[in-house]
């Protein structure tokens, strides 16, 4: 069955044997993300691994990134950082729990922006001016990109 939200046409796989074909034989057309106007504008024109179209440009990001970013060696220098930091959240929440209920989703934020941050730089994030600015800027970024853009999907919902 295919559906469009939007201008995104959508094809929905009800049967097993349809998603090993989908999933197998023709991963290669159904592999990319559809094109939208905000990771255009954002990332690079829509070329970081995240949002590139599946081609010889994303393999090649790709095997950048495991290559260098995510080799075995790279994510064990890193292990006692997120050991740390993993810890001073067990603390926090553990802490907490008697509070009543603890939204997890400011938890695991807090988590991936000290490790990343640590990682990174060196130091904790929380530490610094530029993190409130930083911040405020990952989080308009984030909600761009989760948003409805009325004006987009009006304009690709007209019929000519």
């Amino acid at each position: 069955m295919l559906l469009h939200f939007g201008n995104v046409p959508t094809l929905v796989i009800s049967t097993a044997d349809m998603a090993e074909e989908v999933l197998k034989a023709q991963d290669h057309i159904f592999s990319s993300r559809p094109v939208l106007k905000v990771p255009k504008r954002l990332f690079y024109g829509g070329k970081d691994i995240a949002f590139a179209p599946y081609g010889e440009y994303w393999r090649q990001c790709r095997k950048l990134a495991v290559l260098h970013l995510l080799s075995p060696k790279k994510v064990q220098s890193f292990r006692h950082i997120r050991e740390e930091e993993l810890s001073k959240v067990i603390d926090l929440v553990s802490s907490k729990h008697t509070l009543g209920p603890i939204d997890m989703t400011d938890v695991f934020s807090f988590l991936a922006k000290q490790t990343t941050s640590r990682i990174i730089i060196g130091q904790s994030s929380a530490k610094e001016d530029w993190y409130t600015e930083i911040e405020a800027v990952i989080k308009e970024c984030s909600l761009m990109m989760g948003s409805f853009n009325p004006g987009m999907h009006a304009i690709s919902s007209l019929t000519f």
